[in-house]
Order: structure tokens, then C-alpha cells, then sequence
């Protein structure tokens, strides 16, 4: 690198997007795309339970340069949960979805590595969850 600032994101630039679902199935997948981009096959992707937790399951979706992801969810066999047929509509970063109520945040007893939200209209980064 030569020091020199120039505008625009960087070429590599890639956001995702942590998901917390809260439920008592015994399995949860979620079925997401990014925003205006294609689906994954029904039911979708199995998501991991979190670890500490009774009925909190979790994802990260690999957003790419869309910042906004498209998700609904169920129990991987037929039962959905897609916010009253709107589903749900998440930004990059972390994401609680809790009786169809959507937070900011990672769920407490989560091991997982720290977030790193960069906001390149602003020209901020923020560290932590």
C-alpha cells in the first residue's frame, strides 16, 4: 500500500449477518437469501443450537456485498415461522428474532468470535456485539 485514500468500498469488502432465532423446536433451519438475491432450497439450512441455552439457535449468513438479508424460519419439516407471511428482513450484524420481535444483539451462554460492524457511509467501525 502507498498511504493514498481513495473513495468507495473495497474491493473485498463482505458483510454477514449473526442470527439468533428463539424456539422450542427440537430442530431449527432457516431459509434466507440476501436481499433480492436467490433463496436456498426449502426448508433451508439447519441452524446450531447455542450452546448454554435452552431454546436459542443460531446462524451466520454470508451476505456478500448485499447488506440486508431475507429470512424465515421452521422446524425442518413444515412448520414456519415468516412474520405473518412477511418474513424477516435483517441487517448486516447481530440479530435476536423472538416471539416475531427482531433486537440487536447476540444472546448471553453464545461462544462466539467478536463482531466487527463496518459502516462505510459513515466511515465507522464498531467493535464488540
Amino acid at each position: 500500500a502507498d498511504g493514498s485514500v481513495s473513495s468507495g468500498a473495497p474491493d473485498d469488502l463482505s458483510y454477514s449477518s449473526t442470527i439468533f432465532y428463539q424456539s422450542s423446536w427440537s430442530t431449527v433451519c432457516i431459509h434466507w437469501r440476501p436481499a433480492a438475491g436467490v433463496w436456498t432450497s426449502a426448508p433451508g439450512v439447519p441452524m446450531t443450537k447455542v450452546a448454554g441455552t435452552t431454546d436459542w439457535w443460531a446462524f451466520t449468513a454470508d451476505l456478500g456485498v448485499i447488506e440486508q438479508a431475507e429470512v424465515t424460519f421452521n422446524n425442518c419439516a413444515g412448520t414456519w415461522d415468516s412474520n405473518g407471511g412477511k418474513n424477516y428482513l435483517l441487517a448486516a450484524g447481530s440479530w435476536k428474532v423472538s416471539n416475531g420481535t427482531i433486537s440487536e444483539g447476540t444472546v448471553v451462554g453464545g461462544n462466539l468470535p467478536p463482531v466487527a460492524r463496518v459502516t462505510p457511509a459513515t466511515a465507522t467501525l464498531y467493535v464488540g456485539d
